[in-house]
């Protein structure tokens, strides 16, 4: 298996994932605007080398800023004389020496720290995995796709660029380079993986947890829940994730270490890190890959999926694969799982309604005979996860115009309150209907058990003894 020599960033590891009292400056991702690294002591800096020329790193212990110049941390003190400066390097660089994993030197670890750009994705796949395919509707990118238990999960990291929310966009390539986005994906805030702006979700805002949330996923897919990623963990085993999980090739090794992975299960997790987005700074890769859950924990942070290695010098001392707590305005991969919709048969909820629906017909309750057929000329309706709802009436239809207000879903009763807009129906009024969901060969319907938004389509229609059947479109 190929392998990776990197220098492991433990520093900045515990950097990442320390989302304790939100009231706490030492919380907070950058201690220095100008800074590039943060880390906790001199030795936790990644080897001066020419890729990292003109780098500024602050050093939390001392308080006090490095730049890399001339392969060596010089301290940033224009008062200070250069020979001061270069001692201090220099007593640093035999500190940080004996730290690293010995037998190589540190710089040819950092001067390696580069996946394979020269490769296909489907290079980092286990080419003895049979693989599913999706195709992603909006930007008709393809997808391998793997079942590991029940699950089905996205065996490539996401790379979707939503530009629906402007300037607000918090996603971003490895090394802001578009053309790696095609073997690692891209890079998400929390706030953009859960489809929203940092306005809306970002740090000290707080956004709530819901069961399934699409966010910025493909249709027919959801961003997964704490409770996802523990169902992944449950099935390949805790004790053994760590290795299972990980791609075959890509990771850390050298002549004393190799944490490649057996990649048994198709998961193939490759080892691109993550993003500091106040820097715009790719970091850890080789060693760690993270990803996004739905699930909020603080308002500042939320849980993410860490699949790593922990090294005690020359030996591997965890494949470590843990559900943690991230800061929001760290950019991580994502993966999505396909939503199973036949939990929404046994137990219909909220985030089963969530999406776009298409009004195919007015059918009579009991018999399913139908009354008006809209197929040609469908109504479109839109249940949003952020609570609100947009009815667009068929042109077939009697009405023509809008429909728009909240949503709520509790104890098996729908209700669509009518505040934001109504053409067509009595605005302000309350609507309740109690649903039900029904997957057959694939196709989603959604009965409502009266009618509603298409009410005056004929004459002496009934609405109670009705109901209005919508086909999932997305």
């Amino acid at each position: 298996m190929a392998c990776v020599k990197q220098f492991a960033l433990t520093g900045i590891l515990a950097l990442l994932f320390a989302c304790g009292d939100e009231s706490s400056n030492s919380n907070s991702p950058i201690q220095n605007s100008e800074s590039d690294y943060i880390v906790s002591v001199f030795a936790d800096l990644p080897s001066c080398t020419n890729k990292q020329e003109g780098v500024v790193a602050y050093v939390k212990d001392e308080k006090k800023a490095y730049t890399c110049k001339n392969g060596d941390w010089v301290l940033e003190n224009d008062k200070l004389e250069q020979s001061s400066s270069s001692d201090s390097s220099e007593k640093h660089s035999e500190e940080k020496n004996s730290s690293n994993i010995q037998n190589e030197s540190s710089s040819s670890r950092a001067a390696s720290n580069e996946l394979n750009w020269n490769t296909s994705k489907e290079a980092y796949l286990n080419p003895d995995i049979t693989y599913g395919e999706m195709i992603d509707s909006r930007d008709k990118k393809v997808y391998k796709t793997v079942k590991i238990g029940s699950q089905v999960w996205m065996a490539e990291n996401l790379n979707y660029n939503d530009v629906s929310k402007g300037s607000n966009i918090k996603s971003w390539c490895y090394d802001e380079d578009s053309v790696k986005c095609n073997l690692t994906g891209r890079f998400y805030t929390w706030a953009m993986a859960v489809g929203k702006t940092e306005e809306e979700c970002g740090v000290s805002k707080e956004c709530g947890n819901r069961e399934r949330l699409r966010g910025v996923c493909p249709s027919g897919w959801h961003l997964p829940s704490y409770e996802d990623w523990n169902t992944l963990l449950s099935t390949v085993g805790t004790s053994s994730a760590g290795t299972t999980l990980k791609s075959l090739s890509g990771w850390y090794c050298d002549v004393h270490i190799d944490a490649n992975g057996t990649d048994i299960y198709g998961f193939s997790a490759i080892p691109v890190g993550f993003m500091d987005s106040f820097v715009r700074k790719n970091q850890n890769a080789g060693n760690g890959a993270y990803f996004w859950s739905s699930s909020e924990n603080t308002k500042s942070c939320a849980y993410g999926m860490q699949v790593g290695t922990n090294m005690d010098n020359s030996e591997i001392t965890e494949n470590a694969v843990k559900i943690t707590d991230v800061k929001k305005d760290y950019a991580l991969s994502i993966r999505c799982v396909e939503n199973d919709n036949k939990k929404c048969n046994e137990k219909l909820t909220g985030d089963c309604l969530v999406g776009t629906w298409t009004l195919s017909s007015i059918s009579q309750k009991a018999s399913k005979e139908v009354i008006s057929d809209f197929s040609a000329a469908p109504g479109t309706m839109e249940i949003r996860d952020d609570g609100t709802y947009y009815y667009t009436r068929s042109t077939a239809g009697y009405c023509q115009g809008v429909d728009e207000g909240e949503w709520s879903f509790a104890d098996g009763v729908l209700t669509f309150f009518e505040n934001k807009k109504g053409d067509c129906i009595e605005f302000g009024k309350k609507y309740t209907v109690t649903p039900t969901f029904e997957v057959s060969g694939g196709v989603i319907t959604l009965y409502l058990n009266k009618v509603v938004f298409q009410q005056d389509e004929r004459d002496g229609l009934y609405v109670g003894n009705d109901t209005e059947v919508f086909k999932f479109l997305e």
